[in-house]
C-alpha cells in the first residue's frame, strides 16, 4: 500500500500540470497530448514545489503541500470543463493504421516497458535510500524540512559540511518533505515514485515530440534507445536530481524545436517556465538558463523578431524570481567559490594538463556513456549511416538554436572542471556521467528529429 500512496500523493501535480498545459496550448492529436502529459508531469511538480517554499516562507507551516495540489488541480478541471467544447481533451475516434514495422516496433517497445518497470522497482527495494547524492543530499534536505517544524531554516545553515550541499536549489527536497508531512511519515516511496513520475514524464515528452515533429515509427525507436539505456532507467530510484533536471532540459529544447515550427508564443513562454525550473533543480541549472537565454536572442535574430524575448520573459520570471531570492536570502556559499585555498584562476587556465585529463575524459564518458559493453554512441553512428540524415529545411533555425543550447551547457561544464577547487581526477570521475546523462534525453530527440523515417527507409 505504501507503494501506492508514493504515487497518489503526486498524482493531483501531475493532473493539474497536464490540464493547465491543455489549456494554454489547445489540440488534442494523440501525439501532442502524450507531449501535453510529459510536460504536466515535470511543470505541475515544479509549479508545486515553489508554491510550497512560498507558503513555508509566509505562513512557516508544512501541512499546505496537499493543499496547493489539490487548489492547481481544480482549476485545471475548472478550466478543462469550461472549455470542453472548444478544446476537448479527447481525441476523436478515428481510424488507426498500424503498418508491419510499427506493430514489430510497438511490440519491442511494450515488452522493454515491461522489463523497465521490474527493474525499477527491484533496484528501489534493494536501495530504498537511493544513491549517494540522494540521502546526503536531497532526502537530507527534506528531513530537515520534516523533522525542524517552524525551524526549517537551519536546513541552510553555513556550517553543514560542503559535502551535504546546502545550496543547491530545492525542487525535490520540498516535494519530498511536502509528500511526507502528507503521508504522516518518512516513507521512502516518496522520493521513488518521484524519480519513476519524472523517469515516464521524460519517456512521454521524448516520444511525443518525436512522433509529432516525424512518425510513430521514428517516436518508437527514440522510447527503445532511451529504455535500453540501463543507467538511465536506474537514475530514478536513485532518488537524486539529475533526472529531474534531465527532464527540463529535454522540455526547454522541445518547446523551443516547436516554437520554431508552430510559431506559438506560449511555447516559448513555457520554455522559459521550464528553464526557469531547471534553475530549481540544480545549481547546473542556472548555467542551463544562460545557454537558453543565448538561444532565444539567437532566435530573435534569426526570426528579426525581438517580440518573442517578451514571452520567453514572462515565463521564465516567476521562477527566476524564486531561485533567486533563495541564492541570495538563504543559500550559503556554493563549495565551487567559496574555496579561498585554492590556486589562482589563471593558474588553473593556463594548466594544459588540466586541458587534457578533462577532454581525454570527456571522450570516454561520451563514448561509453552508461559504462556498458556496447557504445550506444557507435550503434547510433552506424544507424544514422543506414537511415541517412533528413533534417527538414524548414526546421534549419530550430536545429541550430537547440544545438546551441546543449553545446554551451556542454562547454560550461568543462569550464566548471577547469576551475574547481577540487580534486580534479576525483571531480570528474564523481559527476561527468552524471552531466552528460543531464543532456541525454534532449540529444536523443535532436538526433530523431533529423533522421530519415523508418517507415520510408524499410517500406520494402
Amino acid at each position: 500500500m505504501s507503494i501506492l500512496l508514493g504515487f497518489l500523493v503526486y498524482l493531483p501535480s501531475v493532473l493539474a500540470g497536464g490540464l493547465l498545459i491543455h489549456q494554454l496550448w489547445p489540440g488534442n492529436q494523440s501525439a501532442r497530448l502524450l507531449i501535453k502529459l510529459g510536460l504536466g508531469t515535470g511543470l505541475g511538480l515544479g509549479l508545486t514545489s515553489m508554491l510550497y517554499f512560498l507558503s513555508l516562507l509566509i505562513f512557516n507551516v508544512q501541512s499546505g503541500f496537499l493543499v496547493i495540489q489539490l487548489i492547481l488541480l481544480a482549476l485545471g478541471l475548472a478550466l478543462a470543463w469550461t472549455n470542453r467544447l472548444q478544446n476537448p481533451i479527447f481525441p476523436f475516434p478515428e481510424k488507426i493504421t498500424v503498418t508491419r514495422l510499427q506493430k514489430l516496433l510497438l511490440s519491442a517497445f511494450g515488452l522493454l516497458i515491461v522489463i523497465s518497470i521490474g527493474s525499477y522497482f527491484v533496484h528501489a527495494l534493494m536501495n530504498p535510500h537511493g544513491g549517494f547524492d540522494a540521502w546526503m543530499i536531497y532526502n537530507r534536505t527534506a528531513r530537515f524540512f520534516y523533522r525542524g517544524g517552524a525551524d526549517w531554516l537551519t536546513a541552510f545553515s553555513p556550517q553543514i559540511y560542503w559535502q551535504f550541499h546546502a545550496d543547491y536549489p530545492l525542487f525535490l527536497s520540498l516535494n519530498v518533505a511536502g509528500a511526507w508531512n502528507t503521508l504522516g511519515s518518512e516513507s521512502m516511496r516518496a522520493p521513488q515514485a518521484h524519480g519513476a513520475y519524472m523517469l515516464f514524464g521524460i519517456i512521454f515528452l521524448l516520444m511525443g515530440a518525436v512522433a509529432f515533429t516525424r512518425t510513430t515509427g521514428q517516436s518508437l525507436l527514440a522510447g527503445l534507445v532511451l529504455l535500453g539505456t540501463p543507467v538511465f532507467v536506474y537514475e530514478g530510484p536513485r532518488e537524486a536530481a539529475d533526472l529531474t533536471l534531465s527532464f527540463f532540459v529535454l522540455a526547454t529544447v522541445i518547446l523551443f524545436f516547436l516554437y520554431q515550427r508552430k510559431q506559438k508564443p506560449i511555447l516559448v513562454t513555457l520554455a522559459g517556465f521550464a528553464s526557469g525550473l531547471a534553475a530549481w533543480t540544480k545549481n547546473e541549472g542556472l548555467l542551463f538558463v544562460l545557454a537558453v537565454c543565448l538561444a532565444c536572442a539567437f532566435i530573435a535574430f534569426q526570426l528579426r523578431n525581438l517580440k518573442i524575448l517578451i514571452p520567453f520573459g514572462l515565463g521564465l520570471a516567476f521562477p527566476g524570481a524564486v531561485i533567486l531570492y533563495f541564492k541570495l536570502f538563504l543559500a550559503p556559499s556554493n563549495d565551487l567559490f567559496a574555496n579561498t585555498n585554492q590556486p589562482s584562476l589563471l593558474q588553473l587556465l593556463t594548466d594544459m594538463d588540466r586541458y587534457r585529463l578533462i577532454f581525454s575524459e570527456f571522450i570516454d564518458h561520451i563514448v561509453w556513456f552508461g559504462r556498458s559493453h556496447i557504445s550506444i554512441l557507435a550503434l547510433l553512428l552506424v544507424y544514422m549511416l543506414i537511415v541517412r540524415l533528413a533534417p527538414r529545411a524548414s526546421d534549419h533555425t530550430a536545429y541550430l538554436a537547440c544545438a546551441s543550447i546543449l553545446a554551451v551547457q556542454f562547454f560550461g561544464y568543462f569550464a566548471i572542471y577547469l576551475v574547481t577547487p577540487h580534486d580534479l581526477d576525483w571531480h570528474l570521475r564523481t559527476s561527468l556521467g552524471r552531466l552528460i546523462m543531464q543532456l541525454y534525453p534532449a540529444a536523443l530527440f535532436l538526433f530523431f528529429a533529423s533522421l530519415s523515417d523508418p517507415e520510408t527507409v524499410f517500406a520494402k
